[in-house]
């Protein structure tokens, strides 16, 4: 496999990660008219309903602020690289002969995959139960995730 493109790679999650937040910010605002909707009611189960949205609301805009979080993280990224995968390395492991990409981002930003020169990248969360077994390791490391056993090819 070729060397991949880790700036293109960045772009990408950052264009996933705005259309995310577009789609949260939509829903929080059309709870938020809900909420506003069942106030004007007399009956005390709008009381609850405008808790209820105005609760939700809020865990979407928390949700929101994650992934403000973790664009920013990208943004500044630069050309950073460490010994060990990290938030924001690409690693290429070795399964059955196949190499995979994944690219590491913060807690609750990823989840999704980019196609970057035809190579499908899973994008994984550091916190995900993927993210979690290859942070921290070194290249030439072999890692267990379920039934599979990667091998850490590169990562940058």
């Amino acid at each position: 496999m070729k060397p991949l493109n880790k700036q293109k790679i960045i772009n990408l999650v950052l264009q996933e990660l705005d259309k995310k937040k577009l789609e949260l910010n939509k829903s929080v605002e059309d709870l938020r008219k809900s909420a506003s909707e069942s106030s004007k009611s007399m009956e005390s189960w709008s009381d609850s309903s405008r808790t209820q949205f105005n609760m939700m609301a809020g865990a979407l805009n928390r949700e929101v602020a994650t992934l403000d979080s973790a664009a920013s993280f990208l943004k500044n990224l630069g050309g950073k690289s460490g010994l060990t995968a990290a938030p924001g390395s690409l690693v290429v492991v070795k399964e059955s002969g196949k190499e995979k990409s994944f690219f590491l981002v913060p807690e609750g930003s990823g989840g999704f995959t980019v196609k970057v020169d035809g190579i499908e990248v899973l994008v994984v969360a550091l916190t995900s139960p993927i993210g979690d077994i290859l942070s921290d390791k070194r290249i030439g490391e072999t890692v267990a995730f379920n039934e599979l056993s990667f091998e850490i090819v590169s990562f940058e």
